[in-house]
């Protein structure tokens, strides 16, 4: 039972509260912490046709982030003795070289090379008056991978049968981290690279034309390196550091299968789809302050952290539809239910249901376009309640939020510029209902808006 957003704007304020039979209460304000955040990625892709069919092609992603959380001594709780600071910077490069070849009239063959570098550094830093006693920590890794993928799409029976076979290969090489000034939880440690990855992909279609109805089943496995961060991560915090990453950890396994159907209906302007998933989490990687971890026994010295877990099962259905009723008129909807279980509990109060997931989830768009430059998008998400995990002194314990109803409205314009460009300007609310709902604990924004440009050429 969560306080209003009246009483959270008291409490924050320091003003007398009345808590009534509240169970969850936020954070109160603390007016010199600070936590700021920002991302960059960027995409570069040339892509050569030889003939009619082959192509190359050949890409480049990188994507960076930087966080950073500076808190000093003000506020009312926990607080240090004079201002810390520490980053967490992080950075990901891919290319990829890949090739098309059309092989005839039913196969289309892929193949191709990636190659990925992850890069990991945190800097950890305060103000004590003594110089002798004074943090700057430095810890810094990098990861690299070579990937070999290949695809076969194939289409038989007058193209009613379609069909694709996917496989892919991935090894990892890891450097040494560098530490210099701790945490010395770390300091002598070797890292070794996670395990080679070998993942597969298949999925099948067909089409009765008679009927307008497609079945179609797909099935594959999935495979995630444990990052730098979920190995070596740290707090820093009263000028002491707290590990809480575990470089023994393995990689992320799972199977996944999905089944269903659609049917087309009104020449196509409607289409009706039915698909139950099922996916088995082999083996995961959480972040678990149950009591789990003993400092004790850990070799790290550790209370909570990332550790690996049995995983658990994920299943359920999704019925949906997608109708054009008019020129200029599209809408879609989806209903989902989610059945979810974890083979072990990473809270102290034992719960098995995943978090951040909830059972049932609703969603609407609807798209019309009022002239011909001018279109408008409704965008409707409403969801039930789900948990999420917050650290009590009984350690973790998982609390149960009211799912959001949310309404997005979105304004769009586009104007052609000369014969293969396009100027668009948009204007986005979001939360349009002004409702009340938290997020991993927290207020979100009422009623906001956005505005940019995009232009294409």
């Amino acid at each position: 039972i969560a306080l209003s957003r009246a009483q959270v704007k008291r409490w924050e304020a320091g003003l007398p509260v009345d808590f009534g039979n509240a169970t969850f209460i936020p954070s109160a304000n603390d007016p010199d912490a600070r936590r700021a955040s920002g991302f960059y990625s960027g995409l570069a892709s040339f892509t050569q046709q030889l003939g009619g069919q082959t192509s190359l092609r050949a890409a480049y992603q990188g994507v960076a982030t930087r966080r950073m959380s500076r808190d000093g001594p003000e506020g009312r709780y926990f607080e240090p003795l004079f201002p810390n600071a520490y980053s967490y910077d992080g950075r990901i490069d891919t290319a990829e070289l890949r090739a098309d070849v059309q092989a005839g009239a039913h196969h289309r063959l892929s193949a191709g090379y990636e190659f990925e570098r992850e890069r990991y550094d945190t800097l950890a830093a305060d103000e004590n008056p003594d110089p002798a006693q004074r943090t700057r920590a430095l810890t810094r890794a990098s990861q690299r991978s070579h990937a070999l993928f290949v695809q076969n799409q194939m289409r038989g029976l007058g193209d009613r049968l379609l069909a694709s076979v996917s496989g892919r290969w991935q090894t990892f090489r890891l450097r040494q981290p560098q530490f210099a000034g701790g945490p010395p939880a770390y300091a002598d440690l070797r890292l070794e690279a996670p395990p080679n990855a070998y993942t597969g992909d298949a999925a099948v279609a067909y089409l009765m034309p008679r009927t307008g109805t497609k079945l179609r089943a797909h099935a594959g496995n999935g495979y995630r390196a444990p990052s730098l961060y979920e190995r070596l991560g740290a707090s820093f915090f009263f000028g002491f550091f707290s590990p809480y990453g575990d470089p023994r950890l393995r990689p992320e396994r799972s199977l996944a299968f999905d089944g269903g159907l659609d049917q087309y209906l009104l020449a196509s302007r409607l289409r009706l789809s039915a698909t139950y998933f099922y996916t088995r989490l082999q083996e995961v990687i959480t972040f678990d302050f149950s009591g789990a971890i003993n400092p004790a026994t850990d070799p790290y010295g550790r209370f909570g952290g990332y550790r690996n877990t049995g995983g658990g099962l994920a299943r359920g259905i999704e019925a949906s539809f997608e109708a054009a009723p008019a020129a200029g008129t599209r809408i879609h909807g989806s209903y989902t239910f989610t059945r979810t279980l974890n083979r072990v509990s990473t809270t102290a109060d034992g719960t098995l249901r995943a978090f951040n997931i909830a059972e049932h989830m609703f969603t609407l768009m609807a798209t019309r376009r009022l002239w011909r430059r001018f279109d408008v998008t409704f965008d409707l998400l409403a969801a039930g309640d789900y948990y999420f995990p917050m650290f009590t002194a009984a350690g973790s314990r998982a609390f149960r939020f009211s799912g959001p109803t949310r309404a997005d409205l979105v304004f769009s314009y586009e104007r052609p510029l000369a014969d293969t460009g396009s100027l668009r300007l948009f204007t986005r609310v979001e939360n349009l209902l002004d409702r009340n709902f938290y997020e991993a604990g927290f207020y979100t924004p009422g009623v906001w808006a956005t505005a940019g440009i995009r232009l294409g050429f």
